[in-house]
């Protein structure tokens, strides 16, 4: 198999999908262990790759402000360009990516075809729209003969073994005063797709209903951005739910789910992140479906949603249901999804 000595993996898109480029991180530094390997990364998930023993370094991309435009683009290249990668793995499909990958004289570019920014590759695979998102990433190994041979994990995996991020929370429960003898279960009700969440209410009578069992507390999770939909949960409930939303960083967030027996969560981020601690994780679909392949795979993960003519209706979600009624999540009740949080919690983690 041929030799690589600096590698460059070009993931910008959500933070989702940064973790679900983690299996595609692990291969790549089992391939060629003595390679250098950088991440190109959102700059708000730099302080979560940091760290990460697959990733030498992760360099921010700040397409807002510092790399917007093609001066900003071109800026980011020559820091690029000096480094002298030999080879870009770019499972994020955008345009934008594959063309920083060429501008930044990367001899060998690999993504995906017919997508936006294939033009810019000289090495592309099919993306299996039937597979799972850890699946279809390791498949950009597919041009390196021998490279799959191996039994490769699409979960993500997350070592925080030594991480700042197990004494952020340490010091953040002991700030909150959370009662150390109960079992944990993280509620994450954001998502960035407006239709991807479950109704406030629902969220709200769930909360009442884990607080009927004595040995249970719940704790929201989140970025700043569901800071305040969190707090409208926590009054509305009149409970002791614990609202950590903004208040903990990416890994921080992966280090409270990590302490929970399940997490209960939209089709959005945190579901990714409890993949990569091994949390089990009770996941909420709505306007989209498991097939898409971001749906969590352990073997006692729960899946719940209604089979409903119209769903799917978005492959992301979107900002309002294109029907104008919302059935797939508003038709499900918190009792359903207690019930079925109830039989995850009579089981152990291991």
């Amino acid at each position: 198999m041929e030799t690589h000595q600096r590698i460059l993996i070009l993931q910008t898109a959500f933070l989702g999908d940064v973790i679900l480029t983690l299996p595609l991180v692990e291969a790549v530094r089992s391939l060629w262990p003595d390679a250098r390997i950088d991440f190109l990364v959102r700059a708000s998930y730099v302080g979560f790759l940091e760290g990460h023993k697959g990733i030498d370094t992760a360099i921010p991309f700040d397409k807002r402000k510092l790399h917007k435009g093609l001066g900003g683009m071109l800026n980011l290249a020559r820091k690029l360009s000096a480094v002298n990668y030999d080879l870009a793995l770019i499972p994020h499909r955008s345009f934008r990516s594959g063309l920083i990958a060429a501008m930044s004289g990367i001899r060998k570019r690999v993504g995906f075809s017919k997508v936006a920014g294939s033009l810019w590759y000289t090495n592309s695979v099919p993306r299996n729209l039937e597979a799972h998102e850890g699946e279809r990433n390791l498949a950009l190994l597919d041009v390196f003969e021998g490279a799959r041979s191996q039994d490769w994990d699409v979960r993500p995996w997350l070592d925080l073994e030594g991480h700042p991020a197990a004494d952020e929370v340490t010091d953040w429960l002991d700030e909150a005063e959370l009662p150390r003898q109960k079992r944990i279960v993280v509620l994450a009700p954001g998502s960035v797709w407006e239709t991807k969440r479950w109704p406030e209410g629902h969220w709200t009578k769930l909360v009442r209903q884990i607080e009927t069992d004595p040995t249970l507390v719940p704790v929201m999770v989140g970025g700043p951005e569901d800071r305040d939909l969190c707090i409208r949960i926590r009054d509305a409930s009149g409970g002791t739910v614990y609202n950590a939303a903004g208040q903990l960083s990416v890994a921080g967030s992966a280090a409270l789910i990590a302490r929970a027996d399940l997490l209960i969560t939209g089709d959005t981020a945190p579901l990714h992140l409890a993949q990569a601690v091994r949390t089990k994780t009770l996941a909420i679909f709505g306007p989209t479906v498991p097939d898409f392949g971001f749906a969590p795979t352990g073997a006692k993960d729960r899946i719940i949603g209604l089979d409903l003519p119209c769903r799917p209706c978005a492959i992301h979600g979107s900002r309002e249901c294109p029907l104008g009624h919302h059935h797939c999540m508003l038709w499900l009740d918190a009792g359903m999804v207690w019930k079925t949080a109830q039989d995850m919690l009579a089981t152990s983690n291991t």
